[in-house]
């Protein structure tokens, strides 16, 4: 997955690497927004073309998460298994 320069300079802003970039969009889910098409916790991007061109916040009247992302959980694999565990900043 390619990295427009300004989507990477958008996501420093908010504290994101381009391995957070190309994990959210792989794993992001369809969304109708006037900034984006595809939604992942708190943030939605414009991916077209195998390319991240922006990135936003999904509400930007919310906060999100540093920790989770606002997806309010973790996904961690113990012993072969996934397990869902809400996270302990935000949803305390």
């Amino acid at each position: 997955m390619n990295i427009d320069p300004r989507a990477m300079a958008q996501a420093r802003d908010f504290g994101l690497s381009s391995e957070h970039l190309r994990q959210f969009a792989s794993r992001a889910a369809i969304v109708t927004h006037s900034e984006g098409n595809r939604r992942f916790g708190g943030y939605v991007m414009w991916v077209e073309d195998d390319t991240i061109w922006s990135i936003d916040l999904f509400d930007k009247r919310m906060d999100v998460c540093d920790d989770c992302h606002g997806l309010g959980f973790h996904q961690m694999t113990e012993g072969g298994l996934v397990r869902m565990i809400r996270c302990q900043v935000c949803n305390v």
